[in-house]
């Protein structure tokens, strides 16, 4: 009898809990909206609430909101990222440029690398498609990095030398021309064992933007062992910059061919991930 009772008491208190709003909704709506004025420094408010506005076509609402969660919010890169997501091709480089570029007139200390980030990967994109004009837009996209790599190191003072994107090189030109007989690894010649190992430290611009990846380059190794010269293959322009600083410091045991030491040339890659605990 008396389990029966708390079964009912139960089944009615259960029934007659208020039911959550169905998203979207005109009270899921008006629910998110007042999570937003209740905690104003809480991003996912600001974006559900924007997700909203662009899903039933009010576009100029949607980035009303996230002006608004830029002016609040610390995670600029997120705001970003929904803001772009608005936009009907959020992978276009030139696209998230266009974008970048308007926000930036509003928030220009906040968006500053992620607006330097983006004009590097539409030059890439333009490089990639314009084949008369590759290098001058190769040249304009190792600027644009290299002004981002400035960005990212502010706070360690000078940027690290050499801040690169594809094609570039880590010192100067002269730096491979100086090892002309350097032999890439394969066949007899076996990898080079690693002897000390320097993690990347994540940029704070990239934790921020909330980018993350794998940075592909070619390095030299002299005859010491140490790294000589690095060319990067696959480019993150927010991340290049902290692999080469990295990857410079890096040493390996010297690799010897017919009793003499001799430079080699092998492919590396540098993980960075945003996940807590990780470098």
């Amino acid at each position: 009898m008396t389990i029966a009772l708390l079964f009912l008491v139960g089944a009615l208190s259960t029934s007659q809990a208020p039911a959550a709003a169905p998203p979207g909704s005109e009270a899921h709506e008006a629910a998110l909206a007042a999570a937003v004025a209740k905690r104003p420094t809480a991003f996912v408010p600001y974006r559900d609430l924007a997700r909203i506005y662009a899903k039933t076509g009010r576009r100029d609402d949607a980035e009303r909101i996230l002006r608004q969660a830029l002016a609040v919010h610390r995670d600029s890169g997120a705001v970003f990222a929904a803001l772009v997501s608005l936009h009907s091709e959020p992978r276009d480089p030139h696209k998230q440029l266009a974008v970048a570029e308007e926000w930036t007139k509003a928030e220009p200390t906040k968006l500053e690398p992620l607006i330097v980030a983006a004009r590097a990967h539409s030059e890439l994109a333009s490089a990639a498609t314009d084949p008369v004009d590759r290098a001058d837009h190769m040249e304009r996209a190792k600027r644009a990095s290299e002004e981002a790599g400035a960005i990212m190191t502010a706070t360690k003072g000078a940027a690290p030398q050499g801040t690169i994107v594809q094609g570039a090189q880590m010192r100067s030109s002269t730096a491979r021309a100086a090892f002309p007989n350097a032999i890439r690894v394969g066949g007899a010649v076996r990898l080079p064992r690693k002897i000390k190992d320097v993690k990347p430290e994540m940029p704070p611009a990239a934790i921020e933007a909330r980018v993350q990846g794998v940075v592909i380059m070619e390095i030299v190794i002299d005859e010491s062992g140490a790294v000589a010269d690095a060319k990067i293959l696959r480019s993150i322009p927010l991340l290049d910059a902290a692999a080469l600083e990295a990857v410079k410091q890096w040493q390996f045991e010297p690799t010897e061919l017919e009793g003499r030491r001799v430079p080699v040339i092998i492919t590396v890659t540098v993980q960075f991930t945003t996940a807590p605990g990780s470098r």
